[in-house]
């Protein structure tokens, strides 16, 4: 393995190289947290075998998180959400493609200010409810909900 920083001096000439990137497996990206390449504060999640850092995220965004968190593998997931801050067009544009590709039905993005309800194939249906408005994940229709419950 080898690393380089070099920097180029003005009117030096650089060649064009292609470099390759190599994906990481989800066993590998496991891995590299149970041998402490990756520990339990670093901010990274694996997307198409890449690791990405995510950003910080603030008091508002955590206690969001722990609320709801503890959600399982995507053949699993029956509701899967997504809190977003700073990261939202990201999330959007790139992760809810995946979530709908790999199976999960129904995803929610909360972006600390309100809820849009994702469903249907490839998340063709997309609600936004108002704040006092009651709705119910798909997969749990006896549970009424507001997105006051989710924000606080």
């Amino acid at each position: 393995m080898r690393a380089y920083n070099r920097c180029m001096s003005d009117g030096e000439d650089s060649m064009a190289v292609t470099l390759r990137r190599r994906g990481f497996t989800l066993d590998e990206y496991h891995r590299m947290g149970e041998t402490g390449i990756l520990g339990p504060d670093d901010r990274v999640e694996l997307i198409e075998g890449e690791i990405i850092e995510m950003s910080p995220i603030g008091s508002r965004h955590a206690g969001t998180v722990a609320r709801i968190q503890r959600l399982p593998e995507p053949p699993d997931v029956r509701l899967l959400i997504e809190v977003a801050d700073s990261s939202l067009p990201y999330d959007r544009r790139t992760k809810f493609p995946l979530y709908a590709c790999s199976g999960v039905t129904e995803a929610w993005l909360v972006d600390l200010e309100r809820l849009e309800i994702h469903r249907g194939a490839g998340y063709r249906d997309v609600r936004i409810p108002r704040t006092d408005e009651t709705f119910s994940p798909g997969a749990f229709v006896d549970l009424p909900l507001t997105v006051r419950d989710l924000l606080g």
